[in-house]
């Protein structure tokens, strides 16, 4: 199993699992440096208990095998789509679904964990093989396994570009999903993919004005939105600040 270790992070700005205070202080630095894995496992116990009322059961072991799975299956990938996006998707997801008690927060989870798997940039599968190859395996009811692949192919900015999913658990997984794409972070994981793709900078640009622009208004939920406005505002300023870089 392929170990990610995250140096030299300050806990209060761990983009992977949220924030230090929610499970307990985790030392970072020096010899302290932590398996990512054992600090999942903690997140995923410290969500188990924050979320036991909201709707649907957590099932930790089946949660802690998606993470393995995600580990192995983007194992090699570093262009932004990998173990560590989606497990940003899935802190995303966690913290708009607990304004939403009525939600099936284990169909959340394992959407966002798995929202990834099948994409088409990376893999060539069908009818979401690679999920439901996982799902199987966790021997879910055949009906969780549709409605979580129903999610998972409504996450596609450019397959369902103005198209808002019918159900909570779809608006929040797609709306975590986007968070992602937008800000700091968004920003970083254009030039990752771009990089690998053999995309200069100036067209790398582009991916803004054809998508992460967007974003912001195609928010499903009011909390989704709130946190975009800001990270679109932090591009807009990084945007006019390189295009006077580059036309020096």
């Amino acid at each position: 199993m392929r170990r990610i270790f995250l140096r030299g992070c300050c806990p209060k700005i761990l983009g992977v699992v949220g924030y230090a205070g929610d499970f307990g202080t985790v030392p970072f630095g020096g010899k302290d440096k932590q398996n990512v894995q054992v600090i999942l496992r903690q997140f995923l116990t410290w969500n188990a208990d924050n979320f036991k009322n909201i709707g649907g059961n957590v099932n930790k072991k089946i949660l802690d095998s998606a993470i393995k799975y995600i580990e192995d299956i983007f194992q090699n990938n570093a262009d932004g789509h990998d173990t560590e996006h989606s497990i940003r998707v899935y802190r995303n997801s966690m913290d708009i679904s607990k304004n939403y008690p009525d939600c099936d927060i284990m169909i959340v989870s394992l959407s966002a964990l798995l929202h990834d798997v099948d994409d088409h940039k990376l893999f060539n599968t069908e009818n979401n093989s690679n999920a439901r190859h996982f799902l199987e395996s966790q021997h879910l009811e055949q009906r969780k396994i549709e409605q979580i692949c129903n999610i998972i192919n409504e996450v596609s900015f450019s397959r369902n570009r103005g198209k808002s999913p019918k159900s909570i658990e779809g608006k929040i997984v797609q709306d975590a999903d986007r968070l992602d794409a937008i800000g700091a972070i968004g920003i970083a994981r254009v030039f990752a993919f771009g990089g690998k793709s053999g995309r200069t900078i100036e067209k790398s640009l582009q991916h803004f004005q054809d998508k992460l622009l967007l974003l912001k208004d195609e928010m499903n939920t009011q909390e989704a939105k709130d946190i975009a406005d800001e990270r679109h505002s932090f591009m807009e300023t990084f945007l006019k600040e390189i295009d006077k870089e580059i036309k020096r």
